[in-house]
């Protein structure tokens, strides 16, 4: 049968009811059946098995299924077979391997492994010359590893930290190395600031500048530096010097006795000659005034008042500053040995700023943080200074106090002052603001937090230091000028003296053999120890009042063993006993407050005595008594109610407000008079008629005369103080000040305010919007705190210390308050 070569069908939608083909059909599509005499697809069902393309492809994605017969394009691995790179997220890659993620924890790498032996999963980097087919040795000098961190800088990507392995002047040597950038934009791994040196027997190297020793030193020694990037340890005892009485013995070879004996002769001769003695007196005098007119520096302590010091320059060791420049971090070391230290910020223009944190890091490091690259200066400070020197003093205006999961608190201290600076931290150490910082007293302030928290807040007042001891630091004997005729060292005391020390020195040795430095062998000492016991036969008292603890929260005493004596808290007595009572006292105005915060119950038990409730029982509104089966309540006496009972329910089955109506109305409809009353008891009064004669029944009965009243005496206060005089009492008392005290010593600091004045200003300001306070401290480095009229500290816009004598404040509106300037 001849067959039709092609079929062309016009119209928008040609139609066919039926078409056989041998070979194929080419159409736009093809709707109904297609019969099949030669292979050719008739129906559905011969089209399983291939997929449809859903969307473009396109070039380097992946081809992902997206359902049983579709396929798609995707990004989350695409491969570049121009450079071999492979992208996850990232449809170009610009690298081997080329990581992308939009958003937090996107650019993960996670490894997970799971054995039961050592091993652990690894990241494993390998670098070699030559090629992967044929690997060479590297040489001296080349990079072995990079970890680079880099940032974006509004511009471009910058490193900004690095990690690395290198090898050194010999390929065999490597090192490793951190390194971040100091400008935010550069960074030079050669001027590394850690580094582990393989060339140098693997010491540790510091910021590229000194190295610390491979090896340890010997008992109580210390590092020193030979200032050329060296540290060793080292004897810090000078040769020469005399560390204890028995070097003496053995050094001074000789006899005393000479010597001895003329000393004695000296001592007897001075005694007895008056004239002798004086004119050794007139001589010490002159002695002394040349001391007077020298400087001379010494080592060693001292204890007092200082009361009659004068002269004494005092240095500042509570204050560290240091600068910083375009920086987004800034570690600061201080050697104040505590985290309880306050921190003041301020940028290039000498205003006060917030830092984004403060952290103490440990006791001698505070670590802070900005927002955006800053310059400026931080100044560190610690309670308890004085102005000048280089005397060391403890400080004594400083309080710290902890809080734990707190949202409101109250700190107390004893400074007798509301112009107190205040810094709170959390239990991170980092720098916190409370939502509320108040002055409650004169000691105690109070805080506010948003939500709970746990932290520790340090309260600090400038000044304050009241007596005490100063330790000078050491100075060389050789740098002192003008020195008397001093014995230096041991050597000379052997060259001075002449004769035999032979017997002393054998004497001073014996009795330093003898000397116990034994525990229990010390003179006066109140305690016994005995294995891991101690036993005390006195009192145990602390040196200062309400200072140091019994324990701790992380180290406490496992129990507490008393007599029948008494337990005191806040002065006290709060538990005491006897053989038969265990007793709970309070102080006027306490209450006794049992508290569950929980929903736990709190029970009152005895085996077999009683509960007494020894006072009016007061239960709070809406709460109940009840049964613990819930059935009732039994009571072993009659019950005496002054008051009404509300019931609700019956009585022995009675129902007692229908019994009350049905009483009323019996009593409503029946009537009795007293006569109509039968077997009345004698002597019961009816009438005005059985009272005797004379009895008052009235007020108006009761007269009294003007001449009775005058006659009874009045004593003015005047006649009864001379009658107490008359018995010898004392009717008034002396009181008496430190002004009214006359011939007092120059010098005596007799409060802590003479202090407080050289190292604190306070300014007080009224309905202002900006206050320039002139404290005359002479630095810029100063603490200042802002107070409102209502005793709340907060921030001001703005706070400069414009120079060395002023600071400007100003506030967005108008305010009035006090300014704290502390130094």
């Amino acid at each position: 049968m001849p067959n039709w070569k092609k079929i062309a069908l016009s119209g928008s939608n040609p139609e066919f009811s039926s078409l056989n083909v041998d070979n194929s059909v080419s159409a736009g599509s093809i709707t109904g059946s297609l019969l099949s005499t030669n292979g050719v697809i008739s129906s559905s069902a011969q089209l399983e098995g291939f997929v449809s393309q859903s969307g473009n492809f396109v070039a380097n994605e992946t081809i992902i299924a997206t359902g049983t017969n579709s396929i798609t394009s995707s990004n989350i691995l695409a491969l570049d077979t121009t450079n071999n790179y492979l992208g996850i997220n990232q449809s170009n890659p610009e690298v081997i391997l080329h990581m992308s993620g939009d958003g937090a924890q996107t650019a993960q790498i996670r490894m997970e492994q799971y054995n039961d032996s050592s091993d652990a999963p690894d990241i494993r980097t390998r670098k070699a010359r030559g090629t992967s087919a044929s690997p060479a040795k590297n040489n001296a000098g080349d990079f072995i590893y990079r970890q680079n961190s880099e940032r974006y800088n509004g511009s471009a990507y910058t490193t900004v930290g690095q990690f690395a392995v290198d090898s050194t002047g010999s390929a065999d040597r490597f090192r490793l190395t951190l390194t971040v950038s100091e400008d935010g934009n550069t960074i030079d791994a050669a001027a590394n600031q850690f580094m582990i040196d393989g060339n140098n027997g693997g010491a540790i190297k510091f910021n590229n500048s000194y190295y610390f020793p491979t090896s340890d030193g010997n008992a109580n020694e210390v590092l020193t530096t030979d200032g050329s990037g060296t540290l060793t340890f080292s004897n810090p005892i000078p040769s020469g010097t005399v560390s204890s009485s028995a070097q003496i013995a053995s050094d001074i070879s000789g006899s005393f006795t000479a010597s001895s004996a003329s000393i004695a002769t000296d001592i007897a001769s001075l005694v007895s000659d008056s004239g002798s003695f004086s004119t050794r007196v007139t001589a010490i005098e002159g002695f002394s005034s040349s001391i007077e007119s020298s400087i001379y520096s010494y080592t060693g302590s001292f204890t007092g008042d200082g009361s009659s010091l004068t002269g004494i320059d005092v240095g500042e060791v509570t204050l560290k500053t240091d600068n910083f420049t375009s920086v987004t971090s800034k570690q600061v070391t201080h050697t104040f040995g505590t985290k309880d230290v306050n921190v003041t910020v301020y940028d290039s223009n000498d205003t006060l700023i917030i830092p984004a944190s403060v952290t103490t890091t440990d006791t001698n490091t505070v670590d802070i943080t900005f927002d955006t690259a800053t310059t400026g200066r931080v100044v560190i400070t610690k309670g308890g200074h004085i102005v000048t020197g280089s005397i060391q003093i403890a400080s004594s205006s400083t309080v710290s106090d902890t809080f734990t999961a707190q949202t409101s608190y109250t700190a107390s201290h004893t400074f007798g002052t509301s112009d107190v600076f205040v810094q709170v931290y959390d239990n991170t150490d980092s720098l916190i603001i409370p939502q509320k910082i108040k002055i409650l007293t004169t000691g105690s302030i109070g805080l506010d937090f948003d939500t709970a928290t746990t932290g520790k807040v340090i309260i600090g007042k400038s000044g304050h230091i009241v007596s005490g001891s100063a330790e000078v630091s050491t100075v060389s004997y050789d740098n002192v000028t003008s020195k008397p005729t001093l014995i230096s060292s041991s050597a000379q005391i052997a060259t001075d003296i002449s004769g035999s020390f032979t017997a002393t020195s054998a004497s001073i040795a014996s009795d330093i053999a003898n000397i116990s430095t034994d525990f229990g062998s010390i003179t006066n000492n109140p305690f016994t120890a005995s294995g891991t016991q101690i036993t005390a036969s006195g009192h145990i008292i602390p040196s200062a009042n309400d200072t140091y603890d019994l324990g701790s929260t992380t180290k406490q005493w496992r129990d507490l063993f008393l007599s029948s004596g008494s337990l005191y808290i806040d002065g006290t007595k709060i538990v005491s006993s006897d053989a038969t009572t265990l007793t709970f006292t309070t102080d006027t105005g306490q209450s006794i407050k049992l508290l569950e915060t929980g929903a736990d119950d709190i029970i009152l038990q005895t085996d077999s005595g009683n509960i007494e409730l020894k006072g009016t029982v007061e239960i709070l509104t809406g709460k109940k008594i009840t049964d613990s089966a819930g059935t009732k309540i039994l009571f072993g006496d009659s019950i005496g109610i002054t008051g009404s009972i509300d019931l609700t329910g019956t009585v022995d089955g009675i129902d007692l407000q229908a019994f009350s109506s049905s009483v009323a109305t019996g009593l409503a409809s029946s009537t009795a008079d007293y006569t109509q009353l039968t077997n009345v008891p004698s002597g019961i009064i009816s009438g005005a008629a059985q009272l005797p004669s004379g009895t008052v029944s009235g007020s108006s009965q009761i007269t009294i005369t003007e001449s009775q009243i005058s006659d009874l005496s009045h004593y003015a206060n005047s006649d009864v103080l001379t009658y107490i005089n008359t018995l010898g009492v004392v009717s008034g008392s002396v009181a008496s000040d430190w002004d009214s005290v006359s011939s007092k010593p120059a010098g005596i600091v007799s409060s802590s305010a003479q202090i407080t004045a050289l190292t604190s200003y306070t300014e007080t300001f009224t309905s202002q919007t900006a206050v320039t306070a002139s404290h005359s401290l002479g630095t810029k480095n100063v603490t200042v705190s802002v107070y409102g009229s209502d005793d709340y500290m907060f921030f001001p816009t703005s706070i400069k210390t414009h120079d060395d004598n002023n600071v400007y404040v100003q506030f967005n509106s108008s305010r009035s308050g006090r300014i704290i300037i502390t130094k």
